[in-house]
């Protein structure tokens, strides 16, 4: 028997019947609203798309919570970014491989051997 999927993204009854309640596509968050008024549309500017598994995350994580995917800042982007790793030799005077961390979106070195 296959499990059923979990509801889309969206404001669902949140067994008040005065309000509503925001699922992000895998959780509840704490975000409501009376269940008589329009949807707000706040909650969607405070959650962006994971650049991993491209589920809604908050705007402000440093980590998603459902691929376990880090961010880091870039200062190019002047955002929050997903970024690639890559193992660079460095000499085994400095330690042999290490890891460089590059932003996903513009290629810039966020972290590790710049060379």
């Amino acid at each position: 028997m296959t499990p059923e999927p979990d509801p889309p993204a969206g404001w669902y009854d949140d067994g008040n019947p005065n309000q509503v309640r925001y699922w992000d596509g895998f959780e509840w968050t704490d975000h409501t609203a009376p269940a008589d008024a329009p949807p707000p549309t706040a909650v969607e500017q405070e959650t962006r798309q994971c650049p991993y598994c491209t589920s809604q995350i908050s705007r402000d994580a440093l980590r998603c919570a459902h691929c376990s995917g880090e961010l880091k800042w870039c200062s190019r982007c002047k955002e929050l970014v997903g970024m690639t790793s890559k193992q660079k030799f460095v000499g085994l005077a400095r330690g042999g491989m290490k890891a460089q961390y590059r932003c996903m979106k513009c290629a810039k070195t966020l972290d590790g051997p710049r060379f």
